[in-house]
């Protein structure tokens, strides 16, 4: 386990460090990044501790911690060539990546693991006593990311090119470097032309009453 979550960890950092640091600033900005990364944190932090905190189980979750916010998280912040046209056959390892992740969860909540124990932690507050059991907690707070790791395979299967977390309509192109300047200017010829047919329409109204 310990040289298979060493494997895994060299792919998401090359990731990470050639992400778009201007879309990456933009998913940050999104709820919808942190909530399944928050709960993520936090459900990994009850599987660690019923596993009695072992180093070759932490080393196996901050592996999946990493593949899952670079490769999911900040897949909107991706802009290889073959991301942004679709080619990368990505949503092969996703699936995997979901298979995998609830086949650990399910034998982590039946207890199917020799060393993973139940522990529970009792706590006060506001002069009311409680008590939480990490695996309880952990199915429960793992359900989110595992959920929106669905949502994503679906929309990067049905919208290809397209943002999953970014809330703006963007569409993703590629094109040479000398074309940009002509894109733009065909962009602006665009947003002129529509800007006088409003305002023609508006003069005619106008004129009309």
């Amino acid at each position: 386990v310990t040289w298979l979550a060493i494997l895994l960890v060299p792919d998401p950092l090359r990731k990470l460090l050639k992400l778009n640091t201007e879309a990456l600033g933009l998913v940050l900005r999104e709820l919808d990044f942190w909530v399944p990364f928050v709960t993520m944190c936090l459900g990994l932090l009850c599987a660690s501790a019923s596993f009695g905190q072992d180093g070759a189980a932490n080393l196996f979750l901050i592996s999946f911690a990493l593949q899952y916010t670079v490769n999911i998280l900040f897949a909107d912040a991706d802009l290889a060539t073959r991301v942004i046209e679709g080619k990368s056959a990505s949503a092969f390892k996703y699936i995997n990546m979901l298979l995998g992740a609830a086949a650990f969860t399910i034998l982590l909540a039946f207890g199917l693991f020799p060393r993973a124990k139940n522990y529970e932690y009792n706590f006060y507050f506001m002069y009311n006593e409680g008590t939480v059991e990490v695996v309880a907690m952990f199915t429960r707070l793992m359900s989110t990311p595992l959920l929106f790791l669905t949502k994503f395979i679906v929309k990067s299967l049905v919208y290809k090119g397209r943002t999953v977390i970014i809330k703006i309509p963007l569409i993703r192109h590629v094109m040479p470097k000398r074309g940009l300047p002509r894109f733009l200017m065909r962009r602006q010829e665009g947003l002129s032309q529509r800007l006088s047919t409003r305002m023609q329409s508006k003069n005619s109204k106008l004129l009309s009453s």
